[in-house]
């Protein structure tokens, strides 16, 4: 298992602050989390002590980033209380004198060996310095006198994942965990751990237990969406979708059956739809794949064939490059590649979308070069009205999408709007010969139990196509989602 790099030097100086804030609250925290389950009025006190001082510790950062000059002398640590030691070590440590932390926070110890908070403070600067033996015989220390510090484990855990040794951060929340089965942190840090060490399916299970203490915990949210491709289980769909217009025209149905396995790789899913219209049946065949490539990259590929070609391409195949960009953003560019018995369609695609919070925002667009040509057969005549040719152009649809997760990280409500050439993306002959278009939709996914997911949607769309104008499409989709686990 390699190494993993520690954080940029901006991560590092958020990163003391918050452990900064933690470290004030003294080596007794535990005791006064148990209070506060209580509702001790001295629960009260201490945590509005302790958010006072961690808003006075982040605003001494901000003054000091934006040019204050640190003082010369920062005093001797073995005459300081233990709040000034440890704002004085984080200080040092977050305006590049990490060397000078060390040093200050070791002299503290040489006269107060008893101090675990600075001793801890020291581990982390430590860790950060890449001296990971060091840190690690710190931090253990601490851990040695006080095994339910929650500080120190979760120290210890990012020394052990970024010094390459996940099975040592594997024992460490395991021990700690039989102390203090219920800590949220700890769990976490296990669950981060254990996907570390290719274990999804018992960091989704930890996770699951996060989830029961904390129902809207955002890492354990974000973490447990980011498993889901990895675990390697079996899931079986079906999908019903039908269509309806307002020129009372012949319906759309459909009907897709998908198997889908999660592996280490990536996700692969094989689906047969099959729809009818017009008294025409036809099948398609289609394998996606996600690959991962590195962390926060991956592909979508996709391969498909309908042996009569008359309601789906005959041939039809797709890529696209997925991004992660940091702060929640992600963006992606591909293409799709689809053989009809009328034209083949190149279609090009790019999106951008942020995760924030329980929301999911995404912009979309679809460019069709002009290369070829279309029928109105392709779109809503019936067989045997005849065929108009029509060249067709340039074309861009835009769609944008708002998904709104619940507490369990799977589940979620979205509303979708699109305009252009194309309602929705290009699947079948419902989608061909479309001039210009408006669409609608909402979508209502639910998770019950651990097995089952129901997914409903519906929406309308008014269509200009080769065919005619002021066309009105409706259109309901239902599916049921069985995970074998």
């Amino acid at each position: 298992m390699g190494k993993a790099s520690p954080p940029a030097e901006g991560d590092v100086e958020r990163a003391l602050v918050c452990a900064m804030s933690r470290l004030v609250s003294t080596r007794d925290a535990a005791k006064r989390r148990h209070e506060c389950r209580r509702g001790t009025h001295e629960c009260v006190l201490h945590s509005s002590l302790a958010l006072c001082v961690a808003i006075l510790l982040g605003l001494t950062c901000l003054t000091m980033r934006a040019g204050e000059v640190l003082p010369a002398n920062p005093g001797d640590p073995s005459t300081l209380s233990d709040t000034e030691v440890l704002t004085q070590g984080r200080a040092l440590a977050t305006t590049g004198h990490r060397a000078e932390a060390i040093a200050f926070l070791r002299k503290r110890l040489e006269t107060h060996a008893w101090d675990t908070d600075a001793q801890l403070l020291l581990g982390l600067v430590l860790s950060w310095e890449g001296q990971y033996e060091d840190a690690r015989r710190e931090i253990e220390a601490v851990l040695m006198s006080h095994p339910q510090y929650t500080d120190a484990l979760l120290a210890l855990v990012n020394v052990e994942l970024w010094s390459g040794h996940p099975e040592q951060a594997d024992d460490s929340t395991r021990e700690f965990l039989a102390l203090q089965p219920n800590d949220v942190q700890a769990l976490l840090a296990r669950a981060r751990t254990l996907k570390k060490m290719g274990r999804y399916k018992e960091a989704t299970a930890t996770l699951e237990t996060v989830h029961a203490l904390e129902p809207g915990n955002r890492e354990a949210t974000d973490l447990r969406r980011a498993l889901r491709e990895y675990d390697a289980t079996w899931e079986v769909s079906y999908t019903h979708s039908s269509i309806w217009y307002n020129d009372h025209s012949s319906p759309w149905d459909e009907e897709a059956v998908t198997v889908k396995r999660g592996e280490q790789a990536g996700s692969v899913l094989a689906r047969i739809s099959q729809g009818s219209r017009f008294g025409y049946h036809s099948t398609l065949g289609e394998i996606d794949w996600y690959p991962h490539l590195r962390q926060g990259t991956y592909l979508y590929v996709n391969v498909g064939y309908s042996p009569e070609g008359i309601l789906y391409p005959k041939y039809r195949n797709g890529g696209e490059l997925f991004q992660s960009l940091g702060h929640g953003f992600e963006a992606s560019g591909g293409y799709r590649w689809l053989v009809f018995s009328s034209g083949n369609i190149r279609v090009y695609t790019a999106s951008v979308g942020r995760y924030h919070r329980d929301w999911y925002f995404s912009g979309r667009t679809f460019l069709s070069p002009g290369s070829g040509l279309l029928t109105a057969n392709s779109g809503l005549l019936a067989p045997g009205s005849g065929a108009i040719p029509a060249t067709y152009h340039s074309s861009t649809t835009y769609q944008i999408l708002a998904r709104r997760y619940f507490s369990d990280g799977l589940s979620y409500v979205n509303v979708r709007y699109g305009h252009g050439a194309a309602p929705f993306e290009i699947r079948n002959v419902n989608q061909v010969g479309v001039l210009d278009s408006t669409s609608f939709s909402g979508e209502w996914n639910w998770r019950t139990g651990r097995h089952i997911t129901i997914d409903a949607e519906a929406g309308a769309s008014s269509q200009d196509r080769l065919s005619g104008t002021g066309l009105w499409q409706y259109f309901f989709d239902v599916g049921f989602r069985y995970r074998f686990e």
